[in-house]
């Protein structure tokens, strides 16, 4: 099959088979536009071909097998290779465009983490975390160590990138071999989620406005900055309000 008629399926496993994991990449694809690339890649998954992982896409050791099967059936005469993503996008070539359905954008879940705590032990907590959910979410279970930093900021916070390290060393969680870390899963899992923060979000108090800021409000919005009356006794309660509200 000539490489222009490709359904969107097989362009993303040739994308990936060529060495691309970045999620952008493929959407970024002329051909893939349209939500074509997501809708290409949530049927991989489900079929078992790749894993959407923090850093992108990773085949899984299925892949091989599972691309040389998309590639026989695409190749050969007749219908092309019947999946749900024929149905989603309306790539069928006898479909007829005027009742084709407009394509169901899929999305693609992508989990983020919070900031990096001000302590210094907390944060070489998260970012052990950090890096033993990317070293496990790896295609083959082994990933080159500057990889990791990279993708993780390791050199914006170099402190708990090396905090991290230790404690995975101490938890045996991790090992670092040759400049490739690699999991132990036998180790203790003491580690907080990742992808969880810690704390909640403060809630800004209602201030209110006292009786003088209500009176000189008028002369603030004319663009008038001094010159107002002094505060008068009478504001008295509402100095007391505000200063319960707070």
């Amino acid at each position: 099959m000539n490489g222009q008629n490709w359904s969107p399926i097989r362009r993303v496993a040739g994308m990936l088979r060529a060495g691309h994991r970045n999620i952008l990449t493929f959407q970024w694809t002329p051909e893939l536009a349209g939500g074509k690339a997501e809708a290409a890649i949530t049927q991989m998954e489900r079929e078992g071909a790749v894993r959407v992982t923090l850093c992108g896409v990773e085949p899984t050791p299925a892949f091989a097998s599972w691309f040389e099967e998309l590639k026989r059936r695409e190749d050969q005469p007749g219908p092309a290779y019947p999946t749900e993503l024929q149905m989603v996008v309306g790539s069928t070539p006898e479909a007829d465009p005027a009742k084709v359905a407009p394509p169901a954008k899929a999305s693609v879940r992508k989990r983020y983490f919070p900031h990096l705590s001000k302590d210094r032990r907390e944060a070489g907590q998260q970012m052990a975390a950090r890096i033993k959910d990317f070293i496990e979410q790896s295609a083959n279970g082994s990933v080159r160590l500057a990889d990791v930093k990279r993708a993780l900021h390791g050199y914006r916070h170099p402190e708990a990138w090396e905090e991290g390290l230790r404690l995975l060393r101490l938890h045996r969680n991790a090992t670092v071999v040759d400049g490739i870390i690699s999991p132990t899963w036998s180790g203790s899992d003491v580690l907080p989620d990742p992808y969880k923060p810690s704390g909640g979000t403060k809630r800004r108090k209602h201030r209110v406005q006292s009786k003088w800021f209500l009176r000189n409000r008028p002369l603030m919005d004319q663009g008038q900055h001094s010159g107002f009356e002094e505060d008068r006794d009478d504001d008295s309660d509402g100095d007391e309000a505000q200063e319960e509200a707070c």
